[in-house]
């Protein structure tokens, strides 16, 4: 099932995702660029400190990194609604990022 999907490409939000991402961060002030950079855009090493340091999901540091990161939860939410006969994704990225996920 895996192979068919991704035979498909990337889905239209994905695009629409990173679309507005890029607006975004085209948007930010020096100052919040700068967070960006520092904070969301991360190398390999990185990851894996993230990914060995968050590894209980009930600390901190878990809660931290995944607030605006694209998550298998957030991923779930957009390919589910893949499939409403007359989606709003704009109104679907909005609401997937401003909740307050408090875990699992």
């Amino acid at each position: 099932m895996l192979s068919k999907i991704l035979e498909k490409g990337p889905p239209p939000c994905l695009e629409i995702l990173k679309e507005l991402i890029d607006l975004k961060v085209k948007s930010l002030s020096p100052h919040l660029l700068k967070i960006y950079e520092e904070n969301l855009i991360v190398d390999q090493s990185k990851s894996v400190q993230i990914a060995v340091g968050s590894i209980k999901q009930s600390e901190k540091l878990w809660f931290d990194e995944r607030e605006w990161r694209v998550t298998g939860s957030k991923c779930y939410g957009y390919y589910s609604y893949s499939y409403s006969k007359d989606p709003d994704w704009g109104k679907k990225i909005k609401s997937v990022y401003d909740s307050k996920f408090s875990g699992n």
